[in-house]
């Protein structure tokens, strides 16, 4: 199965064949930051003996992409079993980029990266819950449209 195949509607998104935005594992489109962003990475030089700088070229900056999830689960087991396989998807694949998926609105999109881990919070574990944040690091900025 090829990378966002898993995805079948709005507000999901995939990475390392990891769905997210479906049970188990649920998500809020609203609260992911970063994909929409525009960072610029400027080359301006300051000038030494005056006042200002000189401005270079402007490019854009790698995105930081965010992504909160709750897993819930019946019981406190099976939450633990879909953390594991989050903290499989989400943990580094050395020096290999991967693609993270998102479908908004009826669009399918992709950008290439490197996941860069999760932080789960296990403070209602023992009630199958488990909150936890999600980071990818698109060094590419490019956002690719797979399909709409």
């Amino acid at each position: 199965m090829a990378a966002g195949d898993l995805i079948v509607a709005d507000d999901q998104y995939e990475v390392n064949a990891f769905l997210m935005g479906a049970a188990p594992v649920l998500m809020g489109e609203t609260a992911v930051e970063g994909w929409d962003t525009i960072t610029v990475k400027g080359s301006e030089v300051d000038l030494d003996l005056g006042d200002g700088s000189v401005a270079g070229s402007d490019y854009r900056g790698s995105l930081t992409i965010t992504l909160p999830i709750v897993i819930l689960e019946d019981t406190e087991a099976e939450a633990r079993d879909t953390l594991e396989l989050a903290k499989a998807a989400w943990s580094p694949q050395g020096g290999v980029d991967v693609e993270l998926h998102r479908q908004v609105a009826g669009i399918h999109e992709k950008v290439t990266g490197r996941v860069k881990g999760i932080t789960p919070v296990m403070q209602y574990v023992t009630a199958g819950v488990i909150p936890a944040l999600c980071t990818f690091r698109a060094n590419d900025p490019t956002i690719t449209v797979v399909s709409s």
